[in-house]
């Protein structure tokens, strides 16, 4: 057949240059997935840090531990989490 290497040839770039864009969009799904579980992991380090320190101020030691545990989770799993990633 007249042409079918061409054609041939032709269809594996365009496979080629496909599975380069699919691997392209992966790596910034991957990207964008892990910066939004570091801001949501600060969101609640922020949240339960407040709550710690509210409960300190109005003499509620007791009521501090769970959210002093709960920000210092999220932040050693935010971290440890993105060091398996690399």
């Amino acid at each position: 057949m007249p042409g079918a290497a061409e054609r041939i040839l032709t269809l594996a770039e365009e496979e080629a240059r496909h599975r380069r864009e699919l691997e392209r969009r992966l790596v910034e799904a991957s990207v964008q997935a892990s910066r939004w579980g570091q801001i949501l992991a600060f969101l609640i380090a922020m949240v339960s840090l407040g709550a710690v320190i509210l409960s300190v101020l109005l003499e509620q030691v007791a009521g501090a531990i769970a959210p002093a545990i709960l920000a210092i989770t999220s932040l050693v799993a935010t971290f440890v989490g993105s060091r398996r990633e690399e």
